[in-house]
């Protein structure tokens, strides 16, 4: 565990489909503890915080990518087919990314 960021990284950037969190946490959003996804709302909560607070103290810029980067934006084509649009993005920068980390899925 790094104590201050590696000198070479100010800036992280998260690919995920945001949408697909948020639709897990609101589907939580009940009285049942059987329906909450408790991973899920930890998830959300812990991302929200780092792309506002940043990391190591802020030192470290946390940026979103994937799915929402292409339904925000101009072209009506990336829009439309965002999830679509969002993998070939994700699928390029992982490839000119110095540092990457994947999950399996």
């Amino acid at each position: 565990k790094y104590v201050d960021p590696p000198p070479e990284i100010s800036t992280v950037l998260i690919v995920l489909n945001r949408d697909i969190l948020e639709r897990e946490v609101s589907n939580s959003n009940t009285n049942k503890a059987e329906d909450k996804n408790e991973m899920a709302m930890y998830n959300l909560n812990a991302l929200n915080e780092i792309v506002s607070k940043g990391l190591w103290g802020g030192r470290v810029k946390v940026v979103e990518a994937g799915s929402n980067l292409a339904k925000e934006s101009e072209y009506e084509l990336y829009s439309k087919y965002n999830s679509l649009t969002g993998s070939i993005i994700n699928f390029f920068l992982a490839l000119e990314a110095k540092i990457f980390v994947g999950t399996k899925v």
